[in-house]
């Protein structure tokens, strides 16, 4: 009888947010990865991996159950909000 446990050691995820939290759990601490997400390809829910560098080849193409779709990206960072303007307000092109 089978256990339900992945080969990355985690029971199955109940849904794509369950599995969300727990790819974030296990790469964010990885270098060159920015972020884990749920998006879309091809008209299905995916796992988005956001990583550069040699991180993008380190990371599985499926978690529990769900695609993983890696997307090349730099470092994230919080944008400056203390002046109260939304991103791109006040800005001229």
């Amino acid at each position: 009888m089978s256990s339900g446990v992945t080969r990355h050691g985690w029971g199955m995820a109940k849904s794509i947010e369950d599995a969300q939290k727990r790819l974030a759990g296990e790469l964010m601490s990885r270098r060159g990865v920015s972020g884990v997400g749920i998006g879309s390809h091809a008209g299905r829910p995916c796992l988005n991996v956001y990583a550069s560098g040699g991180a993008a080849g380190k990371i599985p193409k499926r978690f529990d159950g769900h695609p993983v779709r890696v997307i090349e990206s730099g470092p994230f960072r919080a944008l400056d909000d203390r002046d109260g303007r939304r991103p791109g307000e006040g800005v001229d092109r």
